[in-house]
């Protein structure tokens, strides 16, 4: 086929078909809404390749990309008789309107309001008055909690966009916990709108649900009343190692506290059909002897071989044994004695490592109690106004169990409804993007799959960026959801009366492991979370 006897044609729109496979999202078809004389072929020529002919389906010109078509740098869509250019499709703008977040505008995670001065160089924040801050470029919600975890407390509000986080997690919590208003736009035309008002004083609202906002003259004066210091409790310096059924708020802290009660409450038969794994405690007098060893070696630099070498990891190995750990199912949590309080919230800020080996123990305790020095921790103690010397370290070291389907459960949330937001984690290492918020109504009983959050299908998407067609595949939830109707009762009955135990509305984390229940963690829910 010679090229020569050919004509470049110039199209109303392009059109492009991607498919979305977990982290994998490839074009598969390009297409063209022309309408050129009947019977007439039109050819497509890619990447300055030979030219193919495209089909007709009574809609569109198409053609489909042999599979070995990995990219698109460019190409011609070709007829005898009209002219016009060549093509040169962005593929990486196009995927991005495969979002994270699918058909949603708006995300609130604060619902209120504020008054600041807008500002977008995160760089250049000033601290002498109340600000509202926008932050774009973002690709996970680790990206936001470690900006929003890090920001002064004269930050009124946050405005996303372009990232989708589950409203119970802990990136959400953190944005929820230290804003008066947070809020993600999806709507690049809406956020660039406010954006263009960087450098003004705005009054800013999402009680409606949308964001609202308007330029104001002044601003009011900086308060410092939104941030209280908590009570720390001072931990006695045990130095064994304590059983979950030794555990007291004087000896372990809130966070293990908790988990030591609700094994007791299993055992006792007030929970049912829940497990809590296995484990023990590191106090802080045990921390204490792991780093006087430390403190011994002149070597300023901690490194792995040395944590590797530390002689309590053999104690340590034998007494994961007795509790049925094999060495790389161990997992090592944060237990400070400023963690789950009732009046200070601090999801995420500590650091929990799950263990390859037994050589790994006293190298994971380590990493974790060096946590309190973090950005996390180190910020949230400053906005609180706490002391760094008065924070001490507990470890939980317990039986670590891959959940099937983890999830977060409020048992209280802005509408009255417990909120359970479960993901499918199809690997240790790969986030997911089968998600689904599950509601139960208190009053008549009902258990709802409210909204589910699934990308994976097939996109036909325009040349500006526009979805024009979606087909989403159902997620790991939707195809498992009746038989997760089951241990999903138990989990919310069971968190009922955790709620009921502790006299307030709890968070908790947990998982479902080939249909059984499995509970990590309660605590005290701070502020409630807003489910829209």
């Amino acid at each position: 086929m010679e090229l020569g006897i050919y004509q470049k044609i110039s199209f109303k729109s392009d059109y492009y078909k991607f498919k979305k496979d977990g982290n994998n999202c490839h074009m598969t078809s390009i297409k063209t809404d022309d309408k050129p004389e009947k019977g007439k072929q039109l050819f497509i020529k890619i990447n300055n390749k030979k030219p193919f002919p495209m089909t007709y389906d009574g809609k569109y010109y198409i053609y489909n990309l042999p599979k070995n078509c990995s990219y698109v740098a460019s190409y011609e869509i070709l007829n005898k008789e009209n002219g016009a250019v060549k093509v040169k499709p962005n593929i990486l703008e196009l995927s991005k309107s495969i979002n994270s977040y699918g058909n949603c505008t708006e995300q609130i995670f604060a619902k209120g309001s504020a008054k600041g001065l807008l500002v977008t160089d995160l760089s250049n924040i000033p601290q002498d008055k109340p600000v509202i801050v926008m932050i774009d470029g973002l690709r996970t919600h680790w990206d936001i909690y470690g900006i929003v975890s890090r920001l002064k407390k004269n930050v009124q509000g946050v405005i996303l966009n372009n990232i989708y986080m589950g409203i119970l997690d802990h990136a959400a919590a953190v944005t929820r916990q230290y804003c008066d208003v947070a809020h993600a736009i999806f709507d690049n035309k809406k956020y660039n709108e406010l954006k263009a008002l960087a450098g003004k004083n705005i009054a800013i609202s999402n009680e409606n649900g949308k964001v609202e906002y308007s330029v104001i003259d002044k601003l009011p004066e900086l308060a410092d009343i939104r941030f209280k210091t908590p009570n720390i409790p001072i931990l006695e310096e045990e130095t064994r190692l304590l059983d979950f059924s030794e555990l007291t708020r004087k000896n372990s802290g809130e966070k293990a506290y908790r988990i030591g009660v609700m094994q007791k409450l299993v055992k006792d038969g007030y929970l049912s059909d829940v497990e809590i794994p296995q484990g023990f405690v590191i106090p802080v007098g045990y921390i204490n002897k792991v780093y006087a060893y430390l403190n011994n070696i002149k070597d300023d630099n901690i490194d792995y071989k040395i944590l590797q070498q530390h002689p309590m990891n053999e104690e340590l190995a034998q007494i994961c044994q007795q509790y049925g750990m094999k060495g790389d199912d161990i997992l090592v949590r944060s237990a400070f004695n400023a963690e789950d309080l009732s009046d200070y919230p601090t999801a995420g800020i500590y650091t929990s490592l799950k263990c390859k080996n037994y050589s790994d123990i006293v190298r994971n305790i380590y990493y974790t109690v060096q946590s309190k020095n973090a950005a996390p921790a180190v910020f949230s103690r400053e906005r609180y106004g706490i002391s760094d010397s008065i924070v001490q370290p507990c470890v939980i070291v317990q039986k670590y169990q891959k959940a099937d389907f983890p999830f977060t459960l409020y048992t209280d949330t802005d509408d009255s409804k417990l909120k359970l937001e479960m993901r499918y984690q199809k690997a240790e290492d790969l986030p997911s993007s089968d998600w689904a918020v599950i509601s139960y109504d208190r009053k008549t009983g009902k258990i709802e799959l409210e909204s589910t959050h699934n990308i994976d299908g097939n996109y036909l998407i325009k040349d500006t960026g526009e979805i024009v067609e979606q087909h989403l595949m159902k997620n790991e939830i939707q195809k498992n959801w009746k038989s997760l109707l089951v241990p999903l009762k138990i989990a919310i009955n069971n968190a009922l009366k955790l709620e009921k135990y502790f006299g307030r509305p709890q968070d908790i984390e947990g998982g479902i492991i080939n249909g059984r229940v499995y509970f990590w963690q309660t605590r005290d829910i701070v502020k409630k979370a807003i489910c829209k």
